[in-house]
């Protein structure tokens, strides 16, 4: 199992975080019915978002802490920023409450803050 966090240069609106999902279960369907690898599902991509104060993924399940957007997606807000820090909740799943995965969205953190100067949003 390898995970890959990527961070985009193009900033996105949070109302197409449900686009995005759907996007993304599209090529994980597509790549599972070619049927070339020995999993069931071989590529699992969660979407996600950060904004200043919080990271948020998207999902198709529902869950009491999660929040519907629409067409069966729904966000969980897996992380907040807190005095400086990227801080879990109880339902946070274990990769992201470690600190090398804090340490990337913290970087990520400047570099949208940064984008959000240069564009007249902060």
């Amino acid at each position: 199992l390898r995970k890959r966090l990527l961070a985009f240069e193009r900033l996105v609106l949070p109302d197409r975080l449900p686009d995005i999902k759907l996007q993304t279960n599209a090529l994980e369907h597509e790549l599972a019915a070619a049927g070339r690898y020995a999993e069931v599902r071989p590529l699992n991509l969660d979407p996600g978002l950060l904004v200043l104060g919080k990271f948020l993924l998207a999902t198709t399940k529902d869950q009491s802490h999660r929040v519907y957007l629409r067409d069966g997606i729904f966000a969980e807000v897996t992380l907040r920023y807190h005095a400086g820090a990227f801080e879990p909740w109880p339902w946070t799943y274990a990769d992201y409450r470690l600190p090398c995965v804090h340490a990337f969205l913290q970087q990520a953190r400047e570099y949208y803050r940064q984008r959000l100067r240069e564009e007249g949003g902060e």
